[in-house]
């Protein structure tokens, strides 16, 4: 499976099972943004980013690792849109609700 088909379905799980909603809302806001033909904006992803950071710190701990992880991506890479895919598929089993 490609990084797309995975980011893919790390994405529809986080809609659908997201731990918070805000949660649910900004990867959905970000995965639509990047299907389109702009790309997701700057806006997109801090949204996201900041959706996963309001995790509870119990909750989030899981995946600091990971933000850390996409933060040097950034600095790095640029194609800031790769970062993002790696990151969902990382964390989907971290923020998804299991109830």
């Amino acid at each position: 499976m490609g990084q797309n088909d995975s980011a893919s379905a790390a994405f529809e799980k986080i809609i659908a099972n997201g731990r918070t909603l805000s949660i649910r809302k900004a990867a959905k806001a970000y995965w639509v943004a990047h299907q389109s033909e702009s790309g997701a904006s700057e806006t997109a992803e801090d949204n996201f980013v900041n959706a996963i950071k309001s995790i509870p710190l119990d909750y989030r701990q899981p995946t600091i690792k990971h933000l850390e992880d996409l933060s040097n991506c950034k600095q790095s890479d640029t194609d800031n849109s790769s970062c993002y895919l790696t990151f969902a598929i990382a964390i989907v089993d971290k923020v998804v609700s299991l109830g």
